[in-house]
């Protein structure tokens, strides 16, 4: 069973210019094959961005850092499209509590916010949103589906994905 004819954003582990392609940004390029794709990609924090000022990654992502076409990167492949976010807090030395919960909302809000934009700017009414981290979010229009699961392998994944399209197909 193939996804054919969606509108998918895939949130992926790992940067789209990096020297090695990750699985995820294989999976977005696979699933551009029969569906519009968006890739988010895996976003700077702000002290990446700093460090990373005068290399050419940055430079590829300037122009969406200031939000210029809504954050999007267009590629050569049909059908798949780059999403670089801004520059988000680092927090994964902190420890948990106020401050960790506050920089963690305010990231997750500038992911939100980007995402919207653009599905508004797009004119998408129902997408999948697929976290290739360990969580996976499902949103049809404007409700969302939140499953924090974790899987043993990327066939069990695939096949979540893909019962899921079949599910929401059938007849209710």
């Amino acid at each position: 069973m193939k996804a054919n004819n969606k509108c998918i954003f895939l949130f992926g582990y790992g940067r789209f210019d990096q020297r090695f392609e990750t699985v995820s940004f294989i999976l977005a390029k696979e699933l551009a094959k029969n569906n519009r794709v968006f890739y988010i990609d895996y976003p700077l924090t702000t002290k990446d961005a700093f460090r990373l000022k005068n290399t050419e990654s940055y430079k590829i992502r300037q122009k969406a850092f200031k939000g210029e076409n809504n954050g999007i990167i267009d590629t050569t492949i049909p059908n798949l499209k780059i999403i670089v976010l801004p520059p988000l807090w680092s927090i994964h030395f902190l420890p948990e509590g106020k401050l960790y919960r506050k920089l963690l909302q305010l990231n997750e809000k500038v992911i939100a916010r980007t995402i919207n934009k653009i599905v508004k700017a797009e004119g998408i009414d129902d997408f999948i949103f697929f976290n290739s981290w360990i969580a996976l979010l499902v949103c049809v229009g404007s409700s969302v589906l939140l499953g924090l699961l974790r899987w043993t392998s990327m066939n069990e994944m695939l096949r979540f994905v893909l019962n899921f399209r079949r599910s929401s197909r059938e007849p209710g």
